[in-house]
């Protein structure tokens, strides 16, 4: 196809490179947006941002007892007694050291110490932690604490990753409290060893198992689920970490020495451990209780994605089209805009939608787009010299009668008047030769590059008159599935047997659909033709009309209101043909996509109809073998349904071009069909099963990127369950569906008429 104008020609031509430059560089971006390798770029101008807005208050409600980094556990047990007023204590002082671990050792040197020593030391050691035990019971406000690492080899080790959520990372313990220890406790949580805390986990995952962090333990439930979501995310603090001011820290000296009135302590939140790592903790948690946070949206994955895609077509439509200073000013302006939008959505609505890949994409895109534009500037000459050369061979092939060469040189041609004029002359060299398809898509060409062109449209309109009407004649069929008929001046409609053509209407598997009028009662017919030599040859083509006509008239004398009225039959060039009914409605396949799906009753009321025209043509011996829904037409208005192409799927079943004209009906094949095996009524129920599922949920039970793999799942697995794709489906018509689709004859329905019996009992009719 052309441009419509030489300015937009050379453009095309010139800007082949910014595509390729343009999708590489969109790759590129795509690519680095599932890495870590931006990180660190996002982190700094995230940090920044939160550093110029970070809350500086604290509510006072979070304090820190610094116990050192080590600490006994009778001293604990001290601290604890004296902290039974708090709302909440944690324990972040390290209990894996075990107290009894010192009296095993003493138990070891029996031999060497007199026994009434080593009783008194045994005793003394395992003292602090049944005092601690106690104690903690007592307070009854106590969380403990285990230690972990984030395995080396856990992708989430540099967590968070940007956009796409990241669940719990997996950690190592490193020390975990007594059994004794936890059973007097109110539980435990997990402290993860170098947490970045801009993006404290809410939980981590080890051996399996899911540990809930500290933060969660000591947030209210609605604040976990607020921003814990479900364990699944990471909590965003909007605070500097770092600055501790404003969080009372006292010494575990003075809490246990009385330094500390504990009556101030009454509904707070207390972090007993070394000031280094609980004073962050306490500095997170203050702010996460006042609602300082920031937010990952679940849409930020898709804003992302929508401001590359932005960037990729700014590079590869616009930028190509501006000056150099236009282009330059177009670009800062763009990633202005790109900066600021991070920057409002953080400092104003707290949420956070990292934008540095496609930052970096338009940084890096400017600079390629800028580059080759020097490069395509020298094309253009070049081009335009071609366009000459090809122009004048064009000609010289045209005047030879070597249409179809001249016409691929005139391709090659920048557009001009001289262009247009010359492939006028050519359209009429076609017409000329009688070869008005050629014709018509010469004239559709020229019409794009100018509407109104001389007598273009006109011409065109008598070419695809023409080559509409050449339907049939003199024997020979056209690679449609028509017979070519020599082109009249009178360009009178053509006949069909008796019937005149009017247009066509469709396409089938083996020939074209027409719409067609019978003058001896002046009634609209559907005429659908197949080239039967096309598919077939010799005894084969002899055996296949023998079965045609025997299955068309089979199917002529079935007389049901929902399914289509057979008239005639007959053959006609070499050309079979089936005249039927006229249906004004459209078929189901309308109604498949999730977007265009009907109402669930009005889905069964079809399908009831459907199952009623199969039972009645199941008891007169005829299987339809072709259920689907584009075989369905469905007058809305009316309510009215008709089943089509009865007799003629056993014809495509036998095709040449099975493999290329039937690859939409394997989807709707029963499994005896995908073996080969002799169908009956029961696969016509089954195919019925996968049409009824598609009309209610918009999905095909069977789905597979080739036809071997769909027919393995056909035949040996079982369907997604309705409810995965459609909320709302009745149970009793999932079980119809169901029953439908099972993979042996003996366990569906028998009989269309109990599909249709419960169908209606599925929909209170």
């Amino acid at each position: 196809m052309w441009p419509v104008s030489t300015k937009q020609r050379r453009f095309t031509l010139r800007s082949r490179g910014y595509w390729l430059a343009g999708l590489l560089l969109s790759l590129l971006g795509y690519g680095l947006a599932q890495t870590a390798l931006l990180d660190p770029l996002e982190w700094a101008y995230y940090e920044e941002l939160l550093a110029r807005t970070a809350a500086t208050e604290r509510s006072g409600n979070v304090l820190v007892v610094d116990s050192g980094a080590e600490v006994s556990q009778t001293a604990l047990a001290a601290a604890v007694e004296r902290l039974r007023a708090a709302r909440r204590v944690a324990l972040l002082a390290p209990l894996a050291v075990r107290d009894n671990d010192a009296a095993l050792r003493q138990l070891e040197q029996q031999e060497s110490v007199g026994e009434d020593e080593v009783r008194n030391a045994v005793l003394q050691a395992m003292d602090g932690s049944a005092r601690l035990a106690a104690a903690i019971r007592r307070a009854d406000n106590v969380w403990l604490t285990s230690s972990a690492e984030v395995a080396q080899q856990d992708s989430t080790a540099d967590y968070p990753r940007f956009i796409v959520q990241p669940g719990q990372p997996q950690v190592t313990l490193t020390s975990a409290p007594l059994d004794t220890l936890l059973q007097a406790a109110q539980g435990s949580s997990v402290v993860i060893a170098g947490e970045p805390f801009t993006a404290i986990a809410a939980a981590a995952r080890s051996d399996d198992a899911i540990l809930t962090s500290l933060l969660y333990r000591l947030l209210p439930s609605t604040l976990q689920r607020q921003a814990g979501q479900a364990l699944a995310l990471r909590y965003y603090p909007k605070v500097d970490i770092g600055n501790s001011d404003g969080i009372a820290i006292y010494s575990l000296a003075d809490l246990i020495g009385g330094g500390i009135d504990t009556k101030s302590l009454k509904g707070k939140t207390v972090l007993l451990g070394d000031a280094a790592l609980a004073a962050p903790y306490a500095v997170a948690l203050d702010a996460l209780l006042r609602g300082q946070q920031v937010t990952v949206p679940g849409w930020a994955m898709w804003a992302q994605y929508g401001a590359l895609l932005g960037v990729a077509l700014f590079l590869m439509l616009l930028l190509p089209r501006l000056g150099l200073t236009s282009g330059l000013l177009s670009s800062l302006l763009l990633l202005f805009v790109l900066l600021n939008t991070e920057a409002v959505f953080l400092l104003l609505f707290s949420q956070w939608l990292p934008l540095m890949v496609p930052i970096l994409l338009l940084s890096v895109g400017y600079v390629v787009v800028t580059l080759q534009r020097r490069v395509a500037l020298r094309e253009v000459g070049l081009l335009q010299e071609l366009s000459t050369a090809n122009m004048q061979l064009g000609r010289m092939l045209q005047s030879q009668g070597e249409l179809e060469q001249a016409w691929e040189k005139y391709r090659r041609c920048l557009v001009n008047e001289a262009l247009r004029e010359q492939l006028y002359n050519l359209g009429l060299d076609f017409e000329r030769k009688r070869q008005f398809n050629k014709a018509v898509s010469l004239f559709e060409e020229l019409q794009r590059m100018a509407r109104n062109f001389r007598d273009v449209g006109e011409r065109l309109k008598r070419n695809r008159e023409m080559g509409e009407r050449i339907v049939l004649a003199q024997g020979k069929a056209a690679p449609g599935g028509t017979v070519v008929m020599e082109a009249t001046q009178g360009l009178q409609n053509p006949t069909l047997g008796h019937y005149h053509i009017e247009k066509e209407i469709g396409r089938g598997a083996m020939g074209l659909v027409y719409l067609g009028q019978d003058p001896r009662i002046n009634r609209e017919v559907v005429i659908k033709t197949m080239a039967l030599s096309h598919e077939f040859e010799g005894q084969e083509l002899k055996e296949v009309k023998q079965r045609f006509y025997r299955e068309a008239e089979t199917a002529g004398r079935l007389n049901h209101p929902n399914i289509v009225t057979i008239y005639d039959i007959g053959e006609e060039q070499e050309l079979a043909y089936i005249a039927m009914d006229y249906l004004r409605g459209q078929d189901l396949s309308a109604f498949t996509s999730v977007k265009s799906l009907l109402p669930l009753k009005e889905v069964m009321a079809i399908s009831e109809q459907v199952a009623e025209a199969l039972d009645y043509a199941h008891k007169q011996s005829v299987v339809h073998r072709d259920i689907k829904p584009a075989n369905i037409v469905y007058e809305r208005a009316e309510k009215v349904v008709k089943v089509t192409d009865f007799g003629v799927a056993c014809l495509t079943d036998s095709s040449k071009t099975k493999t290329g004209t039937v690859l939409g009906s394997p989807s709707y094949m029963s499994p005896e069909q995908v073996a080969g095996k002799k169908v009956d009524g029961r696969a016509d129920i089954f195919s019925l099963g996968v049409t009824l599922y598609q009309m209610s949920t918009g999905h095909l039970p069977f789905e597979a990127e080739s036809l071997g793999s769909l027919m393995f799942k056909i035949a040996n697995q079982p369907h997604p369950k309705p409810g995965k794709y459609r909320k709302g489906i009745p149970i009793c018509l999932t079980r119809i569906i169901n029953k439908c689709l099972q993979k042996e004859q003996a366990k569906r329905y028998q009989t269309a008429g109990e599909v249709a019996a419960a169908l209606k009992r599925c929909r209170g009719g």
